[in-house]
């Protein structure tokens, strides 16, 4: 899994937790926000390890358009 790939299940993650969290299913919410909290700080740590540029490297353009594609405000929305 990349790490684009832990931050969209991240925001997946918090999804499932705010929807566990309308039915009042609060262990369920506990679970959802522990995932979204692993897939982050696994994006958190993709993240740093390839965006190197303050020591003259830079992202490979396939990593920084996958992380565009899911970190960007102007993403387009999914149905």
């Amino acid at each position: 899994m990349t790490g684009p790939d832990h931050f969209a299940n991240a925001e997946s993650d918090i999804e499932h937790a705010a929807h566990a969290s309308d039915k009042g299913r609060q262990d369920d919410v506990a679970y959802w926000l522990g995932c979204a909290q692993v897939h982050a700080t696994l994006a958190l740590a993709a993240a740093t390890a390839l965006g190197r540029e303050g020591e003259g490297q830079t992202m490979p353009s396939k990593d920084r358009a996958a992380w565009f594609a899911v970190a960007a405000e102007c993403r387009k929305a999914t149905s």
